[in-house]
């Protein structure tokens, strides 16, 4: 199957509820009504109806506390969140079919027909992903300086990026139970997206003999159309910041935004062969977006 993509401007509205759980955190349920203008696609409007509950973070109230909260102490958690490719290391959506054999000579004075040629269809691959996984650290404290080291593992729905992972360092600011901090290390990522795609032209017909008795030259093989995957583990650099908040004694909740910036892994294979190739472009750097829970082995 082949997919494509366009970017659209339209309206959305809706309505929802939400109640405080601590005053740090609130939930709720939301509607939302999206409408784009444009032509429809067989005959389907492009407006849709979404529901999706909610959960909120309000620093604001924790900074009403006084003195820092405690950070220092191991903790693991898990994170939810998204994952947007920011190159095109890889192909998104393939389409592949192979070119059908020619055709055997009626005759035996008959040449064969030449085989049909490959086709072959290649999508970026920029679309968000869902990812989730795993967080594992340690906090020292000095009065309201928060530092430490983190590593963590994530599996988001994307071929480019099967499994992401960091060690990372650590510097925040803890005022009131809210922890605002910077975060830079090394990234690991395994790449198996799709990176050449190859349509194979057709075999040429064999040649016809001197007489008329059949059959006739055979007929040509047909074009192959291959996609190529990578399937490296990529080595780069992670980046970023967060924010997080004391729900109780042991349990903190935050958000996250990670930059991964991944060198391009080499080339896959090139196949043989006449035909059209397309290699996708280099790096596969990527915008994580993560929500996070964490409970602190030491409270």
């Amino acid at each position: 199957m082949a997919r494509g993509g366009t970017d659209g401007v339209g309206v959305v509205g809706g309505g929802g509820v939400e109640v405080k759980l601590t005053p740090q955190l609130s939930t709720g349920l939301e509607a939302l009504y999206y409408s784009f203008d444009g032509p429809r696609l067989a005959g389907v409007p492009r407006d849709f109806l979404t529901l999706r509950g909610r959960l909120t973070i309000h620093p604001g109230a924790a900074l009403a506390a006084t003195g820092p909260a405690g950070w220092s102490g191991a903790y693991l958690g898990g994170h939810l969140g998204a994952l947007h490719v920011l190159s095109n290391g890889s192909f998104g959506t393939t389409a592949l079919a192979n070119g059908e054999a020619g055709g055997a000579g009626t005759r035996g004075i008959d040449g064969g027909g030449g085989g049909g040629g490959a086709v072959a269809f290649a999508g970026a691959a920029r679309s968000p992903a869902i990812l989730g996984g795993l967080h594992l650290g340690y906090n020292w404290q000095k009065a309201a300086l928060v530092y430490g080291a983190e590593g963590d593992v994530s599996f988001p729905d994307a071929a480019s990026h099967r499994a992401l992972g960091s060690i990372r360092g650590r510097l925040g600011w803890s005022a009131g139970p809210v922890l605002l901090y910077g975060t830079a290390g090394v990234a690991f990522a395994r790449d198996e997206g799709v990176r050449v795609v190859f349509a194979g032209q057709g075999g040429t017909g064999g040649d016809g003999g001197t007489g008329l008795a059949g059959p006739g030259g055979a007929g040509g093989a047909g074009g192959a159309a291959l996609a190529v995957r990578n399937r490296a583990t990529e080595v780069g650099f992670v980046l970023g910041g967060g924010l997080e908040t004391r729900l109780s004694d042991r349990i903190s909740a935050g958000a996250e935004a990670l930059y991964y910036g991944l060198p391009d892994s080499g080339l896959a294979p090139v196949p043989g062969g006449s035909g059209r190739l397309v290699v996708a472009g280099r790096g596969n750097d990527a915008l994580v977006l993560r929500t996070r829970l964490t409970v602190s082995f030491q409270p």
